[in-house]
């Protein structure tokens, strides 16, 4: 992460140069740039922080139906799939990760909506990858219910503090695509997840634009010969699309660090709680932090009582100067890629008095 240097900025005359100390110094938090409650392109707060300390940060699930679980040619092939291809994926440039397998064949998104909280209850991922769709177009159930389907996926995950990551539904070439019906569905589903990805503020793996462009010769190149399941290569873009789509994901900080302090600045000084924390390993690779979410409770509150303080950009520390002395606060961050969207946060750090 890039930071700011204010070497240029400098006044070579004193009085301007002490009026700007003094006028960051009264600033709430610390003089970097933020506002609070909002992120620093104006995206407001529309939900609280992605929250649970009880999963495994290195654990992703991979949802959806038979595309997900491996099958070539509509025989089961769960090793040529995408999962262990996107676990070696991972493994080499993250760091050991584990894939999970939660394929199921036939699923339409409405079982997908069923099933989707017990599996993240029982598999305890910090992550999980939601590609489902097809089945439903298969039926040509409506759009706007296999939407509505995928909005209460995310919103389970979300609610249990697993960030996913949504997909759409790779192209078919069989009988059905060359039927007018089927294929409307399909390109509507797909537009509509698109913008369900923007709507929820999550990350997309837009499975179909890769597919559609790939070179040479397209989907069809990526297809078994059912011409609905990819084939090996096929299965191997997915495997890329998915990592490309997890190495940019907004990790959550390390090392934060929370202690009641004192700031000196001339005649003036003001007590507060200094939060401190480093930038994720992982999110140096991507590029794609643009700034910090800070969250506070006091010790001994529930997980829907922590509340938004600020975010910053271009720092990896906040001053607190709202807290109330005496009080022991616990602190949470989380990072915020350049899209707006907001990752898991970090471990809770309790206030060191």
């Amino acid at each position: 992460m890039k930071r700011r240097t204010d070497a240029g900025r400098r006044s070579v005359l004193f009085f301007p140069a002490m009026v700007c100390l003094i006028g960051a110094f009264f600033q709430e938090g610390s003089a970097q740039t933020f506002v609070p409650g909002k992120s620093p392109r104006g995206i407001a707060a529309v939900r609280g922080p992605i929250f649970n300390p009880n999963l495994s940060e290195n654990r992703y699930i991979g949802f959806g139906d038979s595309i997900t679980y491996g099958t070539i040619n509509h025989e089961d092939a769960p090793e040529l799939g995408y999962i262990p291809r996107l676990d070696a994926l991972l493994d080499a440039v993250l760091g050991p990760s584990e894939v999970v397998n939660e394929g199921l064949g036939g699923e339409e998104t409405s079982g997908g909506n069923l099933r989707i909280g017990s599996v993240i209850a029982v598999r305890l991922a910090r992550y999980i990858l939601i590609m489902e769709g097809t089945n439903d177009v298969t039926f040509l159930r409506p759009v706007s219910t296999s939407i509505a389907n995928l909005r209460s996926m995310i919103s389970q995950s979300l609610n249990y503090g697993l960030l996913p990551v949504l997909a759409t539904i790779v192209p078919r070439r069989d009988a059905k695509w060359y039927i007018s019906s089927y294929q409307e569905i399909h390109i509507a589903l797909n537009a509509a997840i698109r913008l369900l990805a923007v709507e929820m503020n999550v990350p997309l793996a837009d499975m179909d634009k890769v597919f559609n462009d790939y070179l040479p010769g397209g989907p069809g190149a990526l297809l078994s010969e059912d011409l609905k399941h990819p084939n090996e290569t096929g299965y191997q873009v997915l495997a890329k699309t998915w990592a490309a789509a997890v190495e940019a994901l907004p990790f959550p900080p390390e090392s934060v660090r929370a202690k009641a302090t004192t700031d000196k600045i001339l005649f003036y000084r003001r007590t507060g709680n200094m939060v401190t924390w480093l930038p994720n390993d992982k999110t140096e690779i991507a590029g794609t932090i643009l700034s910090y979410k800070i969250y506070r409770r006091k010790r001994g509150e529930s997980a829907a009582a922590f509340q938004s303080l600020a975010v910053i950009e271009d720092a990896e520390s906040y001053f607190d100067v709202s807290a109330v002395k005496g009080t022991v606060y616990e602190y949470v961050v989380a990072a915020v890629r350049t899209d707006g969207v907001e990752g898991p946060c970090s471990a809770v750090a309790t206030l060191e008095l």
